[in-house]
């Protein structure tokens, strides 16, 4: 049985390893989610050494979440991906994250990633304006 796809967060400041800790708050334990942060001082090669490491036992098809496409956290989880075969998607968020867990184990890994990816899409939404339309 293939393993389960890792989650990997990796941002600019600890935006990543909180957005883990809202979702554990919401789901509860979530197995093989690690966040890391690009902090001020830190070069890409101590984020690169730090992600490396730790993730050293991820199976292939693991996720990188990163906050900002082309930023250092991408472009260093880019390295990480293309050595690793991991998936790398940008603009992390809670949906995401909630929804990739939730669809992990369920099926594929193309479909937990298609699922998180809807997530985000969905999850952004004038609320005010949908709270109008439905009082219409």
């Amino acid at each position: 049985m293939e393993k389960e796809p890792w989650i990997i967060v990796v941002t600019h400041g600890f935006f990543g390893k909180e957005l883990l800790n809202s979702a554990k708050m919401i789901l509860g334990e979530i197995k093989n989610a690690y966040g890391f942060a690009l902090e001020h001082s830190m070069s890409p090669e101590e984020l690169y050494a730090s992600i490396a490491e730790e993730v050293k036992d991820a199976p292939e098809k693991s996720v990188i979440f990163v906050d900002l496409f082309g930023g250092t956290p991408s472009n260093v989880a880019l390295k990480l991906s293309k050595e690793r075969n991991f998936q790398l998607i940008s603009g992390v968020s809670l949906p995401m994250l909630i929804e990739f867990e939730m669809s992990r184990l369920q099926k594929d890994h193309s479909y937990a990633v298609e699922k998180c990816m809807d997530a985000a899409k969905s999850g952004v939404r004038d609320v005010v304006q949908e709270f109008e339309n439905k009082e219409k």
